[in-house]
């Protein structure tokens, strides 16, 4: 029986993850350590996967980059994966992550899943909207498939296809954010899925393939 796989891989580190100010929530760029990152992972791949998806933002196709330079001929989909933007225009756009800060606070302290903070942003139910949609799609896949996405929503991905309960409130969100801060993410890990039976079994992020060196630890809220 052949095997359905799907590798999620958080993108290299940004400018934005290194504290730098940034235009918006789709700016960011990889920096030096995010492209050494990106070599790195490239390198570790024996064979060419089947497909690799990258999110719409630039930093998740730089991150695929290597991986398709040394693969061209691999089919290449964009899919809505992108990072969960919790902030406005107005609290996000041209600010570093300090700056952000205290936004995010009061953002996470609300833990309402229904609360909009303006233009650019989403609710996180419409986040868990677009995760459910990743899901039924990964559902459809052979073979091995590479997704190069973000921090935030991997981690809320693994929270969705793990709950039981359905109810999304404001102790549901809690539990998220507990869950979101006791697993770690690194950029460029890769977190692996395998579907037997139809029931996906993931690993824990794995970063074996990148350096000491490239492993970075940094906040992947907003």
């Amino acid at each position: 029986m052949s095997l359905t796989e799907v590798w999620w891989i958080r993108h290299g580190e940004s400018d934005s993850n290194a504290g730098q100010r940034t235009a918006n929530a789709a700016a960011p760029v990889l920096t030096e350590l995010g492209w050494r990152q990106a070599r790195s992972l490239a390198r570790a791949f024996g064979q060419a996967p089947d497909r690799v998806v990258t999110s719409p933002f630039i930093r998740t196709k730089q991150t695929a980059q290597p991986l398709l330079e040394r693969f061209p001929q691999v089919l290449q989909e964009e899919w809505p994966v992108q990072e969960f933007t919790e902030l406005s225009h107005v609290h996000r756009n041209h600010t570093s992550a300090e700056e952000r800060w205290p936004h995010l606070e009061q953002y996470w302290a609300r833990c309402d899943p229904d609360y909009w903070d303006g233009e650019g942003a989403e609710t996180f139910r419409h986040l868990l909207g677009r995760i459910d949609a990743a899901l039924g799609r990964m559902n459809r896949l052979t073979g091995l498939t590479v997704v190069f996405g973000h921090g935030l929503f991997m981690r809320a991905m693994l929270w969705q296809m793990l709950r039981t309960e359905r109810d999304l409130d404001e102790p549901a969100m809690r539990r998220y954010l507990h869950f979101h801060r006791s697993l770690w993410i690194p950029n460029c890990a890769i977190v692996r899925m395998i579907c037997r039976n139809g029931r996906w079994y993931t690993a824990p992020p794995d970063v074996h393939h990148l350096d000491a060196q490239e492993v970075q630890k940094v906040s992947d809220l907003g």
